[in-house]
C-alpha cells in the first residue's frame, strides 16, 4: 500500500492529541515553568573500554523538573563538549537544569574520551567517535528499557527523545541522529563499527531496544559526510559562530586543541551545511548564526548575553512543533515523516 497522505482534520486532531499527552498548554516546554529540578546522581548506562584499554564505568545525571505531575515527558540527552580529549557531565549541568526547569527530563552523560599514550591522528579520532557514538546509543536504550521494564522510573515519552551536545558531544548527536544504516558508509567506518559492537556498539547489552531518536540540538556540531542527511533523517535545530575555526560552520577541518597548537584532522560539515541539507530533504531544521570568529560562544562566552535566552525559547519552541507533528505509516516502516 502507498503511504497514507492524511487530511489537515486529521492533522488538528492528531496535533489537539500530542499536546494533550505531553501536557502542551503553550508556557510548558517553552518558558520556565518550574523553580526547581531534582537530580538523580551518577546513574549506571553501561562500560566499555577506552580507547587506551581501560575499563570506563558510563554514568549519567538525570534532571527532572521538580513537583511535576506530568509523567509522559519528553527527553533530552546531551553530551559535553572538549574535542574528545577532555570533559566532564558535569559541565552541562547549567543547561540541563535550564530546559528541566521548561518541563523536560533531561540527562548529562559520560562518553570514552581519548586516552591513548600517542598523538591522535584521523583514524584514531574517528575510533573515539564510533565510542562516543556507542555510548550515547547506549544511553538512549537504558531509558527504554527502563520505561519497558521498570515501570518508567523518570515519567518520559520514548517516543521523544532527543539527542543533543556542545562541539564534539554535538558531533555525536548528529551522528547518532542521522547516521543509519542505509546510508552509504565507506569500508574505513565500517570496520570501525563492526570493531566496536556493531551498529548498536557494545556499551550495554539491551540491544533488544531501539536506539532511534526523535531529533537532534546541535550546539556548534557537525556530520563527517553532507550525503548521509537523506529525506528520512530526523529533525535538527542547530546553532554555530560563522567563523568557527574548531569546528567548521560550513565545511572543513575539526581541529584537536593540544593547547600550544591545534591540529586539524578530519573534513566535517559543519552547522550551515547540513541545514542547506536538511532543507534540501524536505527536513525541519532550523539554524541560528552567530556572526563571531570564535567557538562555543553563546553559553558561557562573549556572545551568551546576546544569545543564550533565545537559544533556549526557539529551541524549546522548535521541540515543541516537532512534538506537534503528524505521523504518517507505510507498510513496511512505520516512522515519523518531517517537512520544513
Amino acid at each position: 500500500m502507498k503511504k497514507i497522505v492524511a487530511s489537515l482534520i486529521l492533522f488538528l486532531t492528531s496535533t489537539f492529541s500530542f499536546g494533550q499527552n505531553w501536557g502542551c498548554d503553550g508556557v510548558r516546554y517553552i518558558d520556565d515553568r518550574f523553580q526547581n529540578v531534582t537530580i538523580s546522581s551518577n546513574v549506571l548506562f553501561g562500560t566499555n573500554k577506552t580507547i587506551g584499554g581501560k575499563s570506563q564505568d558510563l554514568f549519567m545525571d538525570i534532571f527532572e523538573p521538580s513537583n511535576d505531575t506530568e509523567s509522559n515527558r519528553p527527553l533530552i540527552i546531551f553530551a559535553f563538549g572538549g574535542a574528545f580529549v577532555s570533559g566532564e557531565k558535569e559541565k552541562l549541568h547549567d543547561l540541563a537544569s535550564a530546559y528541566a526547569r521548561k518541563g523536560y527530563v533531561t540527562a548529562s552523560i559520560d562518553y570514552r574520551l581519548y586516552d591513548k599514550l600517542a598523538l591522535i591522528d584521523s583514524a584514531l579520532l574517528i575510533d573515539v567517535v564510533v565510542k562516543g557514538i556507542a555510548d550515547m546509543r547506549a544511553a538512549i536504550r537504558y531509558f527504554k528499557q527502563d520505561f519497558s521494564e521498570n515501570g518508567n522510573t523518570f515519567g518520559i515519552d520514548t517516543n521523544c527523545i532527543f539527542v543533543g551536545g556542545l562541539s564534539s558531544g554535538a558531533i555525536i548527536a548528529c551522528h547518532v541522529g542521522l547516521l543509519n544504516n542505509t546510508d552509504e558508509i565507506p569500508e574505513y567506518l565500517q570496520s570501525t563499527i563492526e570493531a566496536n559492537g556493531g551498529w548498536e556498539g557494545n556499551s550495554s547489552s539491551n540491544t533488544q531496544y531501539s536506539s532511534e531518536v526523535t531529533g537532534v540540538l546541535s550546539f556548534s556540531g557537525g556530520i563527517k559526510e553532507i550525503e548521509w542527511i537523506t529525506q528520512n533523517d530526523v529533525p535538527v535545530f542547530s546553532v554555530h559562530e560563522t567563523g568557527d575555526a574548531v569546528v567548521p560552520y560550513e565545511r572543513g577541518p575539526v581541529s584537536i586543541d593540544l593547547g600550544l597548537f591545534s591540529v586539524p584532522l578530519i573534513q566535517i560539515s559543519g552547522g550551515k551545511e547540513m541545514y542547506d541539507a536538511l532543507q534540501t530533504n524536505n527536513v525541519k531544521s532550523e539554524l541560528i548564526s552567530i556572526p563571531v570568529n570564535q567557538h562555543m560562544s553563546y553559553f558561557s562566552g562573549s556572545t551568551a548575553e546576546s544569545y543564550n535566552d533565545s537559544i533556549l525559547n526557539r529551541s524549546s519552541k522548535f521541540m515543541e512543533s516537532v512534538f506537534l507533528l503528524l505521523v504518517i505509516f507505510d507498510d513496511d516502516n512505520s516512522k515519523w515523516l518531517y517537512s520544513s
